[in-house]
């Protein structure tokens, strides 16, 4: 299991994203950052202030940082496999990686129907692997780097399913 991280380590993460959703020179004054401030200084002496359990602080900032950092990636996974309406069936075997085969005119259809399904597949892997992590993380109490490892897994799996098959017809 993953070392847990300290205090500090996981206020400069918050930080980081912060930066990344308010801009460098605006996240000074987000409402976010200026009750992230607060409430690291209000619990600095010990994290156990009113009778809360000894990591109790430190795992709501750890899911924090996670849903932050999820957030992100989603948004820069769908921004980069976001379509523009409708793509040819080229064009949509090049963005996933796949070269079509010459087929026959009356092949056409079967073709385009299975580039479409694999296609929609990819989608759904990569949405699904992303939630399922921070579901994860969530419901076993398990540390984010824990989660991104399974994240990984989840992955590797998917790599190896009938989607891998289809590649190498």
């Amino acid at each position: 299991m993953a070392a847990p991280k300290t205090n500090l380590a996981v206020f400069r993460g918050l930080i980081r994203e912060l930066r990344r959703i308010y801009g460098k020179e605006k996240f000074h004054d987000a409402p976010a950052y200026t009750f992230l401030k607060d409430l690291y200084q209000k619990h600095n002496l010990t994290s156990e202030k009113y009778c809360r359990d000894k990591f109790d602080l430190m795992y709501q900032a750890n899911t924090y940082l996670l849903y932050l950092q999820s957030t992100r990636k989603h948004q820069e996974i769908s921004a980069q496999y976001k379509g523009s309406g409708e793509k040819g069936i080229e064009e949509t075997a090049k963005m996933v990686g796949f070269n079509l085969p010459q087929t026959p005119a009356n092949d056409t259809k079967k073709s385009h129907h299975s580039i479409t399904l694999t296609v929609n597949t990819i989608y759904l892997s990569i949405y699904l692997s992303i939630y399922l992590s921070i579901y994860l993380s969530q419901w076993l109490r398990i540390s984010p780097s824990l989660s991104l490892s399974l994240y990984i897994y989840i992955n590797l799996f998917i790599s190896l399913s009938p989607l891998s098959i289809e590649r190498e017809r």
